[in-house]
């Protein structure tokens, strides 16, 4: 892999350097919250936008891509979902009948999906 480095900054950043960062950001991903869903026959993940945990309620917000295809099975009831930090599993919430809330964000084409738990 080569690297062009403009003149100005050429004894300033090196090949190395560049290469050295990409790998951090590589780890930085790695190491991002991410939510699985636990459906019948298969597993998935998305993208982690909140989660908010009071006494007797649990609100997880999570980013669905619109051309998922399974949406109705992940809003069958029964759905497990864990929010999973590098270090491990940090909630487990089951989804039950009626207690979610979609909402379309036409400006990123995907939904968000509102789950809140009472406990």
């Amino acid at each position: 892999m080569s690297f062009f480095v403009s003149e100005s900054l050429k004894g300033r950043v090196t090949e190395e350097n560049l290469i050295d960062n990409k790998q951090s950001d590589e780890k930085l991903e790695k190491e991002a919250i991410y939510v699985r869903v636990s459906f019948e026959k298969f597993l998935h993940e998305f993208k982690f936008i909140s989660l908010k945990k009071e006494k007797l309620l649990k609100t997880l917000i999570i980013e669905i891509p619109q051309s998922y295809k399974f949406l109705s099975a992940l809003l069958s009831s029964n759905s497990k979902f864990e929010v999973i930090a590098s270090d491990g599993v940090l909630n487990k919430i089951t989804l039950k009948e009626d207690n979610y809330e979609i909402i379309r964000q036409n400006e990123r084409s995907c939904y968000l999906l509102k789950i809140v738990i009472g406990e």
